[in-house]
């Protein structure tokens, strides 16, 4: 009798589970049906990755002779594996990328491969970056198409290959840009910490991008003025905590990378060292448009689609397209 009791007991309690993953399978398949769409775009952005990745990593130890920076960039790299401080050898720039470089060497071993394979993850999530901001400027269904856009854009591609600072550096500014954005529309401070810690980076991975960091902190400030009977007013409380937000994580980033005993020679040794470079190489207007036209000249295909981008974003973000356009061209 216990035995047919025992039974029954089991076949309820079996009956039960079944029912209740019927439920569950139930559900799943709701939340699936509800949410198929965006369930079918984040596949498409992981395939667009996925090309992406492929592309970049074809035949990525390919011998490279145009810049030469690669070779003094792994040379400083392992140096600093080796235990040399700053003061051993002359860099003309801040030392963020290279400590990355070594730190990947000391946990992967010392090569090209993982040098370059390094600057190959960076470009992929800038790319993702590109894909967010994208969404932000209001071309939400074509943003996918970014990352594919990004990918084969022949100076992106060139410097995503080698182990150089410039692709970190702008997936850095990317990143910045995206926190910003979600920064204004959300109005919650942990993304303005973000932003200014991915400007802190980019700075001190390269200090050109200083444009893009001045044109996200003005950003800010016009994000904290209302007009009010046809007047600007600015919410002097609101900015002041917000630029102190801003300034710390900021600072806390550099602290390590930069000499700050030594502001006045920092400066010397790494911007105005570059621009005397600038001078030497393009001491004249002239110079400096032939150039800007030789960039473009290269860039020409994707002009349409940059103006394309800047006009709709001025209707959807406008904040966005302004600070990006304006990093761009001062930069």
């Amino acid at each position: 009798m216990q035995l047919k009791i025992f039974g029954g007991a089991l076949r309820r309690e079996r009956v039960a589970r079944l029912i209740s993953r019927g439920k569950l399978a139930a559900l799943a398949a709701m939340w699936v049906r509800r949410h198929s769409k965006q369930i079918l775009f984040g596949m498409g952005v992981l395939v667009a990755l996925a090309i992406a990745a492929s592309y970049l990593s074809f035949k990525l130890m390919t011998p490279q002779k145009e810049d030469p920076d690669e070779g003094g960039y792994l040379m400083v790299a392992r140096l600093l594996k080796a235990g040399h401080p700053y003061s051993d050898f002359s860099f003309d720039q801040f030392w963020m990328f290279p400590q990355i470089l070594a730190l990947t060497f000391r946990m992967f071993g010392d090569s090209l491969w993982v040098g370059r394979l390094t600057v190959l993850i960076f470009s992929l999530t800038g790319l993702l970056g590109m894909f967010l901001l994208t969404r932000q400027l209001g071309a939400r269904s074509g943003a996918p198409l970014a990352i594919l856009f990004g990918v084969i854009e022949p100076y992106y591609l060139a410097q995503s290959r080698i182990a150089t600072s410039d692709v970190p550096c702008v997936v850095c500014v990317i990143w910045a840009a995206v926190g910003m954005a979600e920064f204004c529309r959300r109005d919650q401070r942990i993304w303005l910490g973000l932003s200014s810690a991915l400007v802190a980076a980019a700075l001190v991975i390269k200090p050109l991008t200083v444009a893009f960091a001045t044109a996200l902190s003005a950003w800010l400030i016009v994000h904290r003025t209302e007009w009010r009977k046809g007047r600007p007013q600015v919410q002097l409380r609101d900015l002041a905590v917000d630029l102190a937000i801003f300034a710390v994580p900021g600072i806390l980033i550099a602290v390590p990378f930069v000499n700050l005993a030594d502001l006045a020679g920092e400066f010397r040794r790494t911007v105005f060292a570059h621009w005397l470079e600038s001078q030497h190489n393009a001491p004249g207007i002239l110079q400096r448009l032939q150039g800007l036209l030789k960039f473009l000249s290269r860039t020409f295909m994707w002009l349409p689609f940059a103006v394309a981008g800047v006009f709709r974003g001025m209707r959807r973000a406008p904040g966005l397209t302004l600070a990006l356009a304006a990093g761009e061209l001062f930069s």
